[in-house]
């Protein structure tokens, strides 16, 4: 499978790709089976109070699930 950086949002992600890493980074939720078109960023909670802390947890959890089945499924 590789090695593999992932991001949160694309602000992270320009920022990763300016770095010059050996790897193309890429956003998490692109591993998130629910994630529809436009779907691809964990929103940035800070703001937001505890629930958008909560809603930032439950996406960021069902995209690491997702990478874990296409890694799995990869072996």
């Amino acid at each position: 499978a590789g090695d593999r950086v992932l991001a949160a949002d694309r602000a992270n992600l320009a920022t990763l790709r300016r770095l010059g890493l050996p790897v193309e980074p890429e956003l998490l939720r692109r591993a998130d089976p629910a994630a529809g078109p436009g779907d691809d960023e964990i929103p940035d909670p800070w703001f937001d109070g505890p629930a958008a802390f909560d809603e930032a947890l439950a996406l960021i959890e069902r995209a690491c699930q997702g990478l874990v089945e296409e890694l799995t499924a990869a072996r």
